[in-house]
Parts: structure tokens; sequence; C-alpha cells
């Protein structure tokens, strides 16, 4: 469900390398400020004592090449990823409530917890944020939202090998080779 509500897209999902908007789809190239819908997904790992983040991976995937990935994916695992949400988040009651939180929206408030386990970022050593836009904006409904490394595992599991396959030849795309020491399962999961 999307909302009308959008913000600027905040620091956090901006490239790690450039320290800006990600401004590309990573399969095709297409200029994402120019009247696109796209995902951006972000892993972070913290230091909990400081409160450092540190980027694990990212990438900006157009809404044309979101689909075409979506499509990829087996039909059991997209009804087992939608049963595994359904038993943990009613995604209508989290909208209404984030809307209703404050006059205004605020993008912390979207990824201030884990949507799975409800544990604020804040105490989460890894986890991953998404997050819809368009151009230069943040679109609300759904998501953004963030997730830890061990919900993502969770997830993970309940994939079938067909879909595993197909995520991990994206991830195996989006990362240089040096990134697998890093991230020690493939945790791909908003696409």
């Amino acid at each position: 469900m999307f909302y009308l509500a959008q913000t600027d897209i905040p620091q956090i999902l901006y490239s790690e390398n450039t320290g800006e908007p990600i401004k590309r789809c990573v399969k095709c190239e297409r200029n994402l400020m120019k009247d696109t819908f796209y995902i951006i997904e972000k892993a972070f790992r913290q230091d909990l004592k400081t409160k450092k983040l540190e980027g694990i991976f990212e990438y900006a995937l157009c809404d044309e090449c979101h689909e075409k990935m979506g499509k990829s994916f087996s039909k059991e695992s997209l009804e087992r990823i939608k049963m595994y949400f359904d038993l943990y988040v009613d995604m209508q009651k989290r909208d209404k409530e984030l809307y209703e939180k404050n006059e205004t929206i605020h993008f912390e408030d979207w990824i201030a917890e884990c949507i799975i386990s409800k544990k604020p970022i804040s105490e989460l050593a890894e986890f991953q944020i998404a997050a819809w836009c368009f151009n230069d904006k943040v679109i609300y409904g759904g998501l953004p939202m963030a997730i830890s490394f061990k919900a993502a595992d969770e997830i993970q599991e309940v994939l079938s090998q067909q879909t595993k396959d197909e995520l991990d030849d994206f991830y195996n795309y989006i990362n240089p080779p040096i990134a697998f020491d890093q991230v020690s399962h493939k945790r791909l999961i908003f696409i």
C-alpha cells in the first residue's frame, strides 16, 4: 500500500561510495532521477558501543528490473515470504500507526526497529533497511522498514532452492568478491 507521503531521501540511503543518492539501477543502469520508481536496499554492521555504522552492501533496482526479479522467484517462495511477514506484522496497522505518530513523516520512525522482532536497530549488530523511492523522494507505505540479519536468515530458510539460486546470482552480481567475507549469508530479502 502506498500513500502520498514523501520525504527527501535521507543520508542513510546514500551510496557508501559516493556519499550521494544512488542514481542508477544496478541492473539496467537506468537513471533513477527521471520519473522512476525504485527500491533501495542497504545492509549495515553497527558497533553497539559507538553506534557507528559500516555499510556491507547496497543496491538500487528500478521498478521494471524489480518486477523481473520478482517473477524469477518460485511461487512457493513468494507464498512463504508473505506468510512469514503476515505471521509477524500487520502492515496496514503499522502504516496507520506510523502515519498517526507525528504531524510530519520521519524516516527514522519507519526504520527504528526490526519489523519482525520489534528490537530497536540501535541494539542490532547487523541489519538491513529498504525503501521505495521516486526520483529523489522516499515513498511511505509498507516500506521503508528495517530488518535484523536474524530475521533475514529466517526468511532465507523458507525459500525454495530456485529462489535461493536467483538471489545468489543477484548478490554475486552486485557485490565484489571481497564482500563475500563480510557477509556470511546472502540476505537479500526486499526484492
